[in-house]
């Protein structure tokens, strides 16, 4: 499955915005690092070299810093027998605004669905859900909102959350991965973050660079932000 959930339309600034595909792919298994403290200190040491590279690529972390709210259009497909099992979303096709803002953990996401447009919301006070503009009476929305607004909301920021919480970056090497219909090589990172980091700390991530522009170009996930599942 192909999820885009910041495929940018819109950003109030103008920093570099990566178009990026998260995928999946078969395996949930994390990438294996050598057991020696040298070699693991070799690849922390490259790894942050080349996230800082990354970010320095899309605008820098002064210029994040200057963002106060991102609104797009994003699209998040879950059509496959297991997609379905793990969707957080009502609907296969989860289409529609989102609205984030970026450092304060508040935004919402609005989606249509059959029984009319739902917006997931997470608000100083916590999370909410309205159904056709009114509050849902479905508990069910409120408790959904109060994951896929705060997991969306660090999405919208990629790369730079790069940078924040605590992350530690390892180089994995170059690869050839399959991108845009063809075979291309990338400088492949594994990103993952502390206990005490505002996100889910089993959560991990391999960023694929161009190793030239040192743009990101796709990104693999596993997040554990879901009360009993695992979705990638």
């Amino acid at each position: 499955m192909v999820r885009t959930p910041f495929s940018v339309l819109a950003v109030r600034f103008a920093l570099l915005v990566a178009l990026v595909a998260v995928v999946s792919g078969c395996s949930s298994a994390k990438p294996p690092l050598p057991t020696k403290p040298q070699d693991r200190a070799v690849m922390r040491e490259r790894g942050a070299a080349m996230i800082d590279s990354l970010v320095a690529a899309h605008g820098g972390m002064e210029n994040w810093g200057k963002v106060v709210e991102r609104t797009f259009r994003g699209t998040d497909d879950w059509k496959s027998p297991l997609d379905k099992v793990l969707s957080p979303w009502p609907v296969e096709r989860a289409a529609g605004q989102n609205s984030f803002r970026v450092h304060e953990n508040l935004g919402r996401i609005a989606i249509v669905t059959d029984r009319g447009t739902l917006t997931y919301g997470e608000g100083k006070t916590g999370p909410w859900a309205l159904l056709r503009g009114e509050p849902s009476a479905d508990p069910k929305d409120e408790r959904t909102a109060s994951y896929v607004v705060p997991w969306h909301s660090f999405l919208a920021g990629l790369p730079w959350r790069f940078k924040e919480s605590g992350a530690v970056a390892h180089y994995l090497g170059r690869a050839h991965r399959r991108y845009q219909n063809s075979s291309q090589e990338f400088d492949e990172v594994l990103v993952t973050y502390p206990p005490e980091a505002d996100l889910w700390p089993d959560d991990w991530f391999v960023v694929r660079m161009d190793p030239i522009t040192h743009e990101m170009r796709t990104v693999t996930y596993i997040t554990s932000n879901r009360a009993a599942s695992v979705f990638e």
